[in-house]
């Protein structure tokens, strides 16, 4: 792509292509504030154009200054530095596809849910890193020597980051280990060259090391990768059950995003509409009477008249309604609505239960006040009697006696 000296035709049309797409991601602000900036940089697909803009505007920068530079930096670190720059810019380009590809209901709902593991993926990566940080520290203490290379170099039989390629399989300690006893025997502490003696005289190392090795492969790839496939598989089964009506969402945004705020023509043709409504817009500021009296909009919008708006305006009502009416008939089919309204008669029936034996408590309350009264009063009658009969005879008595005497 590039010369030696200068930029190739493709580059510079690259730069060109690159400055007029984010051009065209302009016109996706509503108004040129700090709200509306905000607004748009919490899009990721925003984030990953201006990302990849900057990228690009930056390996400009540098080749630019290398062809205006007399010395010889062919192979140094500014030469290469740009190459790598676009290595990442055309990745994220490649990845910017992907939104395109989310129209099709299966890659879009596929891509939700790995949206949605992103969560996943990051709290195990959390506890990835510190397990895997603590232990390559590890093995770089207690396998000085083997440390070849320097510390940053990630490719490599460098020890510091031997798990992170551990955890694919790809860290084999024999390697460490034998370049450790080759600089021990070079430095002159080891004594004779005899491997098992070799093996005695780097003690504990050699022991110690294997089994560090095997606690990590255990809990890396074993405990803390199946725990991240379980949390996986949860995050794919709870998304999934609601992920169609949100892919239906994001590809009315999509649909809307390229119809409405985006220029007709891709970059770098956009930077035309970019001169045609700039035209327009100084026409409009300086000479109003040569400017179209219409509205214009960017990409595709129509902006529709007062009756439009009316006839949109009661279909979304419709729409609305229909929504609720279908809401409400989804949560009354619902388990959860059906449990409810069990409960519900269950604690009606049970209210009624209550005033019913409440009633008859009270009636058998009533009834027994009343027998017991009745019998109250019946026993004084009776007392009363008795009390007559028992003067009678008392009198009796008394008048036969005085007879008798």
């Amino acid at each position: 792509m590039c010369a030696k000296r200068s930029c190739s035709g493709y580059e510079i049309f690259f730069w060109v292509w690159a400055f007029a797409r984010e051009v065209g991601e302009v016109y996706e602000l509503d108004e040129f504030s700090l709200g509306a900036l905000r607004m748009y940089i919490r899009d990721f697909w925003n984030q990953l154009d201006t990302g990849t803009f900057l990228m690009i505007m930056a390996a400009a920068a540098v080749r630019i200054n290398n062809a205006s530079r007399e010395e010889d930096w062919e192979g140094s670190f500014v030469d290469v530095l740009p190459r790598n720059i676009y290595a990442l810019a055309v990745l994220l380009i490649f990845l910017r596809v992907l939104q395109l590809l989310t129209y099709q209901q299966t890659v879009g709902v596929l891509f939700i849910v790995l949206s949605a593991m992103g969560n996943d993926v990051v709290y195990f990566m959390v506890i990835f890193l510190v397990l895997t940080i603590g232990f390559g520290v590890s093995f770089a203490v207690l396998l000085p020597n083997a440390m070849s290379e320097p510390w940053y170099r990630v490719m490599g039989s460098n020890p510091l980051w031997g798990p992170f390629w551990g955890v694919f399989g790809g860290f084999d300690v024999s390697g460490p280990m034998a370049l450790e006893r080759a600089v021990a025997a070079d430095d002159g502490r080891l004594l004779v060259p005899d491997d098992r003696l070799l093996v005695a005289q780097l003690e504990p190392t050699t022991t110690l090391t294997p089994i560090l090795l095997w606690i990590y492969q255990f809990v890396a790839a074993i405990i803390l990768i199946n725990l991240l496939i379980a949390q996986m598989a949860d995050t794919y089964g709870r998304v999934t059950a609601d992920g169609l009506v949100r892919w239906q969402f994001e590809r009315a945004a999509l649909i809307s995003e390229y119809k409405d705020t985006k220029p007709p023509l891709p970059p770098p043709a956009n930077l035309l509409c970019v001169a045609y409504n700039l035209l327009q817009w100084l026409l409009a500021k300086f000479c109003p009477g040569l400017a179209k009296e219409q509205e214009e909009t960017p990409g595709f919008q129509k902006v529709p008249d007062t009756m439009q708006l009316r006839i949109l305006e009661r279909r979304e009502h419709s729409a609305l309604k229909e929504c609720l009416r279908q809401r409400a008939k989804k949560n009354k089919e619902s388990p959860e609505t059906k449990a409810e309204e069990l409960r519900l008669t269950l604690a009606k029936l049970e209210d009624q239960s209550r005033a019913r034996f409440e009633k008859l408590d009270d009636q058998s309350r009533a009834r027994f006040e009343g027998f017991e009264q009745q019998n109250t009063a019946r026993f004084e009658k009776i007392n009363g009697q008795l009390d007559t009969s028992s003067a009678t005879l008392e009198l009796i008595r008394k008048h036969m006696s005085s007879e008798g005497d």
